[in-house]
């Protein structure tokens, strides 16, 4: 949240990194990898992050996939549910990333580091 200084004066330093966490979402780094043949997919059309430390703070964000899939499941629930959907994750070629967050992801997307991507992930 911003805070006045002694001048009156905002102080947008203490929101920066929800502003530029947003701004970098509002790309679409969530959704950079649709498969054009199934746009409509949750599967094609976003992706998982795994083993990944913003999940602890973002309440489990990375599990992307399984918001679209039901968007009303509860946050702790996700893991769980992402483990009993793993077989419909490889049917449906779902992209999935361990140890990198969506910044991480759209970062290196952004920068063209895509061999950076390929090592993180899940076979």
């Amino acid at each position: 949240m911003a805070q006045e200084d002694n001048h009156g004066q905002w102080d947008i330093s203490s929101t920066e990194p929800y502003q530029r966490d947003s701004f970098l979402q509002f790309l679409g780094s969530q959704h950079v990898f649709i498969e054009p043949s199934r746009p409509d997919s949750p599967y094609t059309s976003a992706y998982e992050c795994l083993n990944c430390p913003d999940n602890q703070r973002t309440y489990n964000d990375g599990y992307h996939i399984m918001h679209h899939l039901n968007s009303r499941w509860h946050w702790s629930e996700l893991p769980q549910r992402f483990i009993s959907q793993l077989q419909q994750h490889d049917d449906n070629d779902a992209l999935v990333f361990h140890s990198l967050g969506f910044f991480d992801v759209g970062l290196a997307v952004f920068t063209g580091h895509l061999a950076y991507l390929a090592k993180h992930i899940v076979p």
